[in-house]
C-alpha cells in the first residue's frame, strides 16, 4: 500500500454510523445479475480509476486514505457494508447486487455524483459486454486505456491564493423556514426512499417553457406543494439545489468532491406568482451564488474549518465535535433538489431499466430529491427522514395538474453502506 493517487485527504473525520455520508447509486438490470462476471467487470473498471482504489489507515490520531491494490468487495447484498473497514477491504467503495439490480457505494467525501458516475458507466458497460457478448459504442465511456483528462486529478483549486479572492456577491442567512414537521408530520428516524417515475417530455417541456430547468421546475413545484399543505405558515420555503462548484471553476473532469447547494428563498409573498416569475427568483437565485467569488468564499471557508478541526488533539474528540448526528443537524432548507443533467449511457440503456441515486446524509427533518433519466422518464429518488407519504401524494397531484404523470415505483427503508472512522 502507499498513499493515495494525489494525496488527497478528504475529511473523513466528519463521517459518523448515525450520518455516513455515503453515495448510494441503484441500477435496475433488464436479466439477473451474475455475480462472477459483476465481479469481473468492477475490477477491470477499477484499474481506470486508481483514484477510487483506496483504503483507510489509522495513525495515531490520523485517518489517512492509501492505494490499496486489493480488489474492490462485490457481493449479494445482505445489509449494509461498514466502509473503510476488512469487511470491505479497507475500501471507502463497495458493490452489491440483488436479483435484477447492481448497487455501486462510495463515501461522499472523496467525490460527488459528477465525479463517480464515469466509474460507474465503466463497470456497466464491460459487465454488459461481457454478459451479453455484444460490442458496445465506446463514446463517453472511460475504459482502462482511456487517459486521464487535464485536471481529473490533483487539487481542483490548486492554483488558487485563496488569502487574495474578493469577497462573495451574495450570503445566504438562515433564518425560521416551513420545514416538514410543520405540515403534521411525525419526524422520526426511520428514514426512508420512495423511487418515483415521472413522464421525461411532459416535464421537461413544461419547464422549457417557463424558462425553467429541471431542478428550477422541482424546487417552485416542491414550494407549491409545502404551501398548499401549510396555507396558513408565514415561514418563508427554502430550497437547496444541487450545484457543482468544479465545474464553475472550470475543472468539470475532477473527481473530487465539489458539490454544494444554492438556496432558494421562497417568501409568503410569492406564493401566488405564476411560475415563470418563480423561475426568475429561482435561477437568479442559483447563477448569483455559483459565482466564482461565491465559489472560492464557500471552498476558503470549509478548507479553513478542516484545518481548524485537524487541530483538535485526539480523532475521537474530532469526531464528536464534527460528527452529524440526529441530535446535531443544521436545517438550512426545506428541501434539496440535485440533478446532475442527463446523462449520456449510450447503448447501455438497451439493457438498464432504471436508475436511482442516494445519498445518505439524512438525519431528521429532512427531504432530499435526487433526479436521474433513462428512457423517456426522470427516475426520482426522494428521501425522507420520515415515512409519511402526505407531501409526496400532494406533489404527485400537483404533476398531475399539469398534465405531467408520475407513479411511485419502490419504497424501501433508507439502507446503504455505513461508515464511522472510529471502527478503522
Amino acid at each position: 500500500m502507499s498513499r493515495s493517487y494525489d494525496d488527497y485527504e478528504p475529511p473523513y473525520f466528519w463521517a459518523t454510523k448515525d450520518c455516513p455520508n455515503v453515495i448510494y447509486i441503484s441500477i435496475g438490470m433488464k436479466d439477473e445479475v451474475d455475480e462472477k462476471v459483476l465481479d469481473k467487470a468492477v475490477q477491470t473498471a477499477i484499474k481506470r480509476f486508481p483514484y477510487f482504489q483506496v483504503a483507510l489507515n489509522r495513525e495515531g490520531e490520523d485517518i489517512l486514505q492509501v492505494f490499496d491494490e486489493r480488489p474492490i468487495l462485490v457481493k449479494k447484498w445482505q445489509g449494509p457494508v461498514w466502509l473503510g473497514t476488512e469487511e470491505a477491504n479497507g475500501h471507502i467503495l463497495v458493490v452489491s447486487y440483488t436479483e435484477n439490480e447492481i448497487i455501486i457505494e462510495i463515501s461522499h467525501y472523496i467525490t460527488d455524483g459528477a465525479g463517480f458516475v464515469p466509474f460507474v458507466k465503466s463497470v456497466l458497460y464491460y459487465y454488459v459486454s461481457d454478459y451479453y457478448q455484444v460490442s458496445l459504442k465506446k463514446e463517453s465511456v472511460y475504459l482502462t486505456d482511456t487517459p486521464f483528462f487535464a485536471g481529473e486529478t490533483g487539487d481542483p483549486y490548486g492554483n488558487i491564493d485563496f488569502s487574495k479572492i474578493e469577497p462573495a456577491l451574495y450570503h445566504y442567512k438562515k433564518g425560521e423556514l416551513l420545514v416538514p414537521d410543520d405540515v403534521g408530520i411525525e419526524v422520526g428516524w426511520g428514514n426512508t426512499v420512495y423511487y418515483v417515475d415521472i413522464n421525461e417530455k411532459a416535464f421537461v417541456d413544461y419547464a422549457k417553457n417557463q424558462g425553467a430547468s429541471p431542478s428550477a421546475m422541482f424546487s417552485i413545484l416542491l414550494m407549491r406543494t409545502f404551501r398548499k399543505l401549510c396555507p396558513q405558515s408565514e415561514k418563508k420555503i427554502v430550497c437547496g439545489i444541487g450545484t457543482n462548484q468544479k465545474a464553475v471553476m472550470g475543472e468539470r473532469y475532477n473527481y473530487r468532491m465539489g458539490s454544494s447547494r444554492a438556496y432558494v428563498e421562497y417568501p409568503k409573498a410569492v406564493e401566488n406568482w405564476d411560475d415563470d416569475r418563480l423561475t426568475v427568483i429561482t435561477r437568479g437565485s442559483v447563477l448569483l451564488q455559483n459565482q466564482p467569488e461565491n465559489v472560492l468564499e464557500h471552498e476558503k471557508l470549509m478548507r479553513g474549518l478542516d484545518a481548524q478541526t485537524k487541530m483538535i488533539p485526539t480523532l475521537k474528540e474530532r469526531c464528536e465535535k464534527t460528527g452529524l448526528t440526529k441530535y446535531k443537524l443544521p436545517v438550512s432548507s426545506t428541501y434539496d433538489v440535485s440533478y446532475v443533467g442527463k446523462m449520456d449511457w449510450g447503448d447501455l440503456e438497451d439493457y438498464i431499466t432504471g436508475i436511482y441515486s442516494e445519498v445518505n446524509f439524512m438525519t431528521g427533518n429532512a427531504m432530499l430529491v435526487e433526479v436521474n433519466a433513462i428512457h423517456g422518464k426522470l427516475t426520482l429518488a426522494i428521501m425522507q427522514g420520515f415515512e409519511d407519504r402526505k407531501i409526496l401524494e400532494c406533489f404527485i397531484e400537483e404533476l398531475k395538474v399539469l398534465g405531467i404523470s408520475a407513479k411511485i415505483v419502490r419504497k424501501r427503508k433508507m439502507e446503504t453502506a455505513v461508515m464511522d472512522v472510529l471502527r478503522v
